[in-house]
């Protein structure tokens, strides 16, 4: 029988390496609108309010 180059992975390699596929929590910023404050993820325009770096760029919903 012809090996095909592949070993069985221990369970311990393979614990380690599904280990590592659990969920971050999203980073999240304040607005940066004095009166809004919302937490919003970075590089993207306030859901609350709809401004961006200081510019309304969106109708707030």
């Amino acid at each position: 029988m012809a090996s095909s180059g592949f070993r069985k992975k221990s369970r311990a390699n393979v614990r380690a390496r599904r280990s590592r596929w659990k969920a971050k929590a999203p980073t999240l910023t304040a607005c940066r609108n004095p009166g809004c404050g919302a937490p919003t993820p970075p590089h993207t325009a306030c859901p609350a309010c709809g401004t961006y770096r200081g510019r309304q760029v969106i109708r707030p919903s």
